[in-house]
């Protein structure tokens, strides 16, 4: 387990004073069927402190079988995928333990898309184009119990 220090700040009878509080670094799976994609979204996660990815996947039925034996905060699952896709193996997470957060990552901007994500109980879904800027607000929110749809 890692867990993380974080600076902040408390009030006291001599003004704010700095304090530190430990919390445990989110887990993530990500499952994505190509290879650079998996290698970037690791990057950007492992750039966060405060998230730990536990587990790789390259198809829907490996992020569902990691997701059972690692059991992580959320799951950053790719749509399309062999074997099982992103959509299914979201039903299947959800279904197995529905307190795993799943974020979609995914290439396609359709609404359909959007919305069949939310109906399979999704709570976050970024577009790869905006994964640098996004992913880590999107586990942030998803793990916190908030939605993430951009």
């Amino acid at each position: 387990m890692v867990v993380v220090w974080c600076a902040a700040r408390r009030k006291s009878t001599f003004g704010w004073m700095p304090t530190e509080k430990r919390v445990r670094a989110r887990r993530v799976v990500i499952a994505d069927d190509h290879p650079t994609i998996l290698r970037v979204v690791r990057q950007i996660l492992d750039a966060e402190p405060r998230i730990e990815v536990v587990g790789e996947a390259t198809n829907g039925l490996e992020a569902v079988g990691l997701v059972e034996t690692l059991k992580p905060d959320v799951v950053v699952l790719n749509v399309v995928m062999p074997r099982m896709s992103g959509f299914e193996a979201a039903r299947q997470i959800r279904e197995m333990n529905p307190a795993v957060a799943v974020v979609i990552l995914s290439t396609h901007t359709d609404e359909q898309f959007l919305k069949r994500a939310k109906e399979l109980g999704a709570k976050g879904y970024v577009h790869k184009n905006k994964a640098a800027e996004q992913l880590v607000r999107a586990v942030d929110a998803v793990a916190e119990g908030h939605e993430y749809f951009f």
